[in-house]
């Protein structure tokens, strides 16, 4: 599961092996871009999870994130495989940022500090794994 999460893109896995011909330095930006993208939403992602509301819809949505992971720890897991998984990230990431800017944004708890912790930690390290 680690390469499912790791802090690479298939844009730049593409560029990295030259599969576009050898002209593939200019294209070097285009890789970096799309791997700070990945990462900028990756980070307003975790604190929206951690103040999801969870009614049926977002229930829905987690345990089909969560089936994904569950299913690449026992199979094989790419960076390519994560695509189905990214509307998910981009709604949490979004509330997350509206509610930084309309400045409701949840104080968070002592167990929701600590879930917001665990989740830094383990993306961390799937990344860490993952490269």
């Amino acid at each position: 599961m680690p390469a499912l999460w790791a802090a690479d893109t298939y844009v730049w896995l593409l560029i990295d092996t030259h599969a576009y011909g050898p002209g593939t330095a200019a294209m070097r930006p285009v890789a970096v871009l799309s791997v700070v993208a990945y990462l900028l939403v990756l980070a307003a992602a975790l604190p929206g999870l951690v103040v999801l509301r969870l009614d049926r819809p977002r229930v829905l949505l987690l345990l089909f994130v969560l089936y994904t992971c569950a299913l690449h720890v026992a199979t094989f897991g790419d960076v390519r495989f994560r695509l189905p998984l990214m509307p998910f990230l981009f709604l949490t990431a979004s509330d997350a940022w509206c509610g930084w800017r309309a400045r409701r944004f949840p104080r968070l708890g002592g167990a929701r500090r600590a879930l917001l912790a665990a989740l830094l930690i383990a993306a961390v390290a799937a990344m860490a794994a993952g490269s």
